[in-house]
């Protein structure tokens, strides 16, 4: 009778079998080893799987972060001046303070007012800032500014008391997403009187424009891709407000 000698890891030392059972002990081990490499897979699926429950719980545990809501507080007003801070570079950017008063356009000059424009008085850091926010058409005085108002949610959590005159934009048409036609021509008057509603109760505020020197800010209307100036109401809460405003000639 046929006969082999058979020593493997799995089975054993060496051993003299008759032929037909080394075969069958042979088929036994390599059956074995397939089981033994199944369970393997079979265990590395299972701990797949558990990782893959475990980063679906982590994702749960970590929503994705909601607006922050938080008060305006109380506004302060006081008497206009002409005694301005030096704070300001002379770029696009966006000042963010305290309004401490609005100046109808040409009542009164001592407080740098003039005939185009409502001036709005900002507090920062300690120091009292012009912002001139057109409301007639310096080219054509009876052509009255376009304007419109929108929430901007993403606008959210950007106020940060100064002058932030680098790496700043804003851009009405991908930051607001409003275009030309959404605006509506206003008359001196009643633009004057808008903006001084809209700002009634403001305390916080931020104004995307161009510093026309270190005391003061200008163009707060559209200007260029990604420098169109504005006012923000209510910077601080979930959807802060925008005023914005543009001229009868202006397209986007």
């Amino acid at each position: 009778m046929w006969r082999m000698t058979l020593r493997t890891p799995a089975c054993g030392h060496r051993v003299w079998l008759p032929f037909f059972l080394a075969a069958a002990l042979l088929v036994g081990c390599g059956s074995s080893s397939s089981a033994e490499s199944g369970g393997d897979d079979a265990g590395l699926d299972v701990a797949q799987s558990d990782d893959a429950a475990e980063a679906q719980q982590d994702a749960a545990q970590d929503p994705v972060a909601e607006p922050v809501d938080l008060p305006d507080g109380t506004p302060t007003r006081q008497a206009c001046t002409d005694s301005f801070g030096h704070g300001l570079t002379e770029t696009f950017g966006r000042l963010d303070g305290y309004l401490v008063s609005i100046v109808a356009p040409g009542s009164q000059h001592s407080c740098n007012a003039d005939s185009d424009h409502v001036h709005l008085q900002i507090l920062m850091k300690g120091a009292v800032y012009d912002v001139a926010v057109n409301v007639a058409d310096s080219t054509s005085s009876s052509t009255p500014v376009k304007f419109t108002e929108a929430d901007a949610p993403g606008l959210n959590g950007q106020w940060e008391e100064g002058w932030h005159g680098t790496n700043v934009t804003f851009d009405y048409v991908s930051d607001l997403h409003v275009h030309s036609p959404s605006f509506g021509p206003v008359p001196l008057t009643e633009l004057a009187q808008k903006i001084e509603t809209a700002l009634a109760e403001a305390n916080h505020i931020s104004v995307y424009a161009t510093a026309y020197g270190s005391d003061g800010v200008h163009l707060v209307h559209r200007n260029r891709t990604n420098e169109d100036g504005a006012v923000v109401v209510r910077p601080l809460s979930a959807a802060p407000h925008v005023l914005a405003f543009c001229f009868a000639d202006q397209g986007f």
